[in-house]
């Protein structure tokens, strides 16, 4: 293909995801498609499924695949990086079901809250507090207009009991705050707790819909939809005091991620097509229940040719 026709294929390629919003590429060559825990913790079975051989052209893509060829599963020990190819798609029972979808979230629903102008205060109320009326002081919270939409996302856990507060800090453009504010009866307006933080959040995604925030309180992580086209979501850890962390490893669309609630490990598996794959893996609590700082992670890489001689066919 000369230089004009791969600047055709690309145009088209890009008014292909253009049009169809979060139509993703064809896969080719050998991916993982998902993967399950074991019965030993820190040894997971990885499920991969061959395509066609992907094009040596970078501008040409396969739009007519012919679809899964052959799928296999290896095993995988993440501490010694051992890999073992289980023959025959052996099935072992998967301990817990791979996903964060399929952990028990706390309800987001049953309080309002609502702004006692001008000040920076915050009124909650509704069934999921009783007769209470919480009023909490946010410092450096400015109230958009209502044309603008909300600059404040709240959330509450059952498990520590306190709502949370993420807002703009004086209304300014990429700059946070959050308030961390209890709802058992003590006074919130004076014992909140308000730290400054350099993580990044869309509002966007909430909008005033908290319906889609995911807190799952026994891992203290927290999943907020991030407003993209194709949906997904930005994951963080938490304690009493603040959010934490950015939980990147889960941050995917199209790589398989989850968490081993037992461990409070993170993973998400990518890469694969025309190379191997790499397993990340990230803490997200320590063995005492405190969320892990560090974003520090771990990764075992497995090498095409491996991943190759997992199937009992060719590749082509």
């Amino acid at each position: 293909m000369n230089f004009r026709g791969k600047i055709i294929a690309l145009l088209a390629t890009v008014r292909t995801v253009a049009v169809n919003g979060c139509s993703f590429m064809p896969p080719c060559g050998i991916v993982a498609e998902d993967f399950e825990y074991t019965d030993k913790p820190g040894i997971i079975n990885i499920v991969l499924i061959k395509y066609e051989k992907c094009s040596s052209d970078p501008y040409q893509r396969n739009f007519r695949s012919q679809g899964e060829l052959d799928r296999s599963k290896i095993e995988v020990d993440i501490e010694t990086e051992i890999v073992r190819t289980l023959s025959g798609l052996e099935e072992l029972p998967a301990v817990f079901p791979n996903g964060l979808n399929a952990l028990s979230t706390v309800d987001q629903s049953g309080y309002d809250i609502s702004f006692k102008s001008p000040t920076a205060s915050v009124i909650v109320t509704g069934e999921k507090f009783g007769s209470k009326e919480l009023l909490y002081e946010l410092p450096g919270f400015v109230r958009e207009s209502a044309q603008y939409g909300m600059n404040i996302i709240s959330l509450y856990s059952e498990r520590m009991e306190r709502m949370f507060f993420i807002y703009t800090k004086n209304g300014k453009y990429n700059q946070f705050l959050i308030s961390s504010c209890p709802t058992n009866g003590i006074d919130g307006a004076t014992l909140c707790v308000t730290m400054d933080t350099t993580l990044s959040f869309d509002f966007f995604g909430v909008k005033q819909d908290r319906s889609g925030i995911r807190v799952y309180d026994s891992l203290q992580l927290i999943g907020i939809p991030n407003g993209h086209s194709c949906g997904g979501y930005s994951y963080y850890s938490f304690d009493e005091n603040t959010l934490v962390k950015s939980v990147t490893t889960l941050d995917s669309l199209i790589s398989p991620v989850g968490v081993d609630s037992r461990t409070a490990v993170a993973y998400s598996i990518k890469g694969g097509g025309k190379k191997g794959i790499t397993i990340v893996t990230e803490k997200i609590l320590n063995n005492g229940g405190i969320a892990i700082m560090s974003t520090k992670t771990e990764k075992v890489k497995i090498s095409k040719l491996l991943l190759r001689n997992s199937f009992t066919g060719p590749l082509e």
